[in-house]
């Protein structure tokens, strides 16, 4: 698909996004081709070079210098946490996520210990054959099709966003899954949560504008007190709204 990416920066881009899927990227940015990463929401730039990977990019900074402005986009801590990303290739710009964990080889001196997984549409990880959740939503926000995104999603997914929101202290992505939007609620909900892992779900009742569900969660405190919690949540599809959405002020009162 191809779109506009002026809506989705907060900075001026005059080229346009293709949402290229990974058998297309794989030949695209071939080993050792180097290419720019644009962070979506700060619109810092970096340098990398992809050095390996089959089912998505294996890439590393390429100077010292690469690496800093990386570290900087993380807020100065490497974070297993997935952000948007533009990948710059020629006049192309492509829609991808990525992970700020070294880990795994590095072969450049760069001061950066491994390397960081580059993910794009269908890509996957090591460990499974389907696409990272996480990453696909990334990949959707950098193309600027992140509310479509949303409002495409089950019950089920409405609640993996919701874990993914807390999980990286995204208190945006949070707010677009509230009824009440971003505030007080969402702002609550991250003082209460530090992490949470749903472990199961169940839909126990649903109509068009209602979905009451079951979930087996195991979330952590402020003070890292480790809890394992069977929550039954309510989520809602207001008429004229595209979307599952959960109320704030439920969702913080389940934990």
């Amino acid at each position: 698909m191809t779109a506009s990416i002026l809506s989705a920066v907060p900075f001026r881009i005059d080229y346009m996004t293709d949402t290229l899927p990974w058998k297309d990227t794989n030949l695209l940015l071939p080993k050792y081709s180097y290419f720019e990463l644009i962070d979506v929401e700060t619109g810092k730039t970096f340098q990398v070079q992809r050095r390996a990977g089959n089912k998505h990019a294996d890439v590393q900074p390429v100077t010292e210098a690469d690496t800093k402005v990386m570290k900087e986009i993380y807020g100065g801590h490497w974070s297993w946490s997935r952000r948007a990303i533009l990948v710059k290739s020629g006049n192309l710009l492509i829609p991808a996520s990525m992970n700020g964990m070294p880990h795994g080889g590095g072969a450049l001196q760069n001061g950066f210990p491994g390397h960081f997984c580059v993910h794009f549409l269908g890509s996957t990880t090591h460990k499974t054959p389907r696409p990272d959740f996480a990453h696909t939503l990334m990949i959707h926000k950098a193309a600027g099709e992140l509310p479509e995104f949303l409002a495409s999603l089950k019950p089920e997914g409405a609640m993996r966003v919701v874990e993914m929101a807390v999980k990286q202290r995204d208190e945006e992505l949070l707010g677009n899954m509230l009824m009440e939007g971003k505030g007080r609620d969402s702002e609550t909900l991250l003082e209460k949560v530090r992490t949470m892992k749903i472990s199961s779900f169940e839909v126990k009742e649903t109509s068009p504008f209602l979905a009451r569900v079951k979930i087996k969660v195991k979330w952590t405190d402020g003070k890292r007190g480790v809890h394992h919690s069977d929550v039954v949540i309510n989520l809602h599809q207001p008429e004229g709204i595209s979307g599952w959405k959960i109320g704030g002020k439920e969702l913080s009162g389940s934990f």
